[in-house]
């Protein structure tokens, strides 16, 4: 369970900056329709996007791993 909870952590703070330059840089491009220099900061890098997606993935997944089991540990304390 530690191991599953530090692996959330580090993901997730490692993808926290990438992910808020993108939504930034986006929002800033639809509401604003111009500067569209950000564009290239907005792709950061040719893969960028799908070193995210896989993020975000491990991210929901160790997510719904770590709620599952402190749900289930509860409700194993409830019927004690």
């Amino acid at each position: 369970m530690r191991l599953l909870r530090l692996i959330h952590i580090i993901t997730g703070v490692i993808l926290a900056p990438f992910i808020l330059i993108t939504a930034l840089t986006g929002a800033v491009i639809l509401i604003f329709n111009r500067f569209w220099e950000l564009l290239s900061l907005h792709s950061w890098f040719r893969y960028g996007g799908i070193v995210v997606g896989v993020g975000l993935f491990i991210l929901a997944l160790t997510g719904f791993s770590i709620f599952t089991r402190v749900f289930l540990q509860q409700k194993r304390r409830k019927k004690s």
